[in-house]
């Protein structure tokens, strides 16, 4: 049988085992939407733009539910930015910088959490 504190250590382990696999998945999405368009590409194709600003938004909305004590013990990784980020395309989506976006997917803080 297990303990309790135990289960409750197992179950947050495995969620923020599934939420990361979101993540991992989210970036590598948009990574691949966004692999073979030039910038100018990819500003004109809203279809790409939107699944790559959805990707964005799932990786970090899957961030913001990681336990405070993963995103502690991982302090390299500047979950606020990623969080962040996600916010912005969420409650700013009147506003969306799309050379900023490109920026994201191909940057340090996806990137970090894909090697992850």
């Amino acid at each position: 049988m297990i303990s309790t504190a135990r289960h409750g250590f197992s179950m947050k382990l495995h969620k923020n085992l599934i939420r990361l696999r979101h993540m991992l998945d989210a970036c590598r999405e948009a990574s691949e939407f966004i692999r073979d368009l030039s910038y100018k590409e990819f500003e004109q194709n809203r279809l790409v733009g939107n699944a790559v600003v959805r990707s964005l938004e799932v990786a970090g909305e899957a961030a913001a539910r990681l336990t405070s004590e993963f995103k502690d013990k991982h302090d390299t990784i500047e979950w606020h930015v990623i969080v962040g980020m996600r916010n912005r395309l969420i409650h700013a989506y009147f506003d969306i910088n799309y050379r900023s976006i490109t920026t994201e997917v191909s940057g340090k803080h996806l990137i970090r959490v894909c090697l992850f």
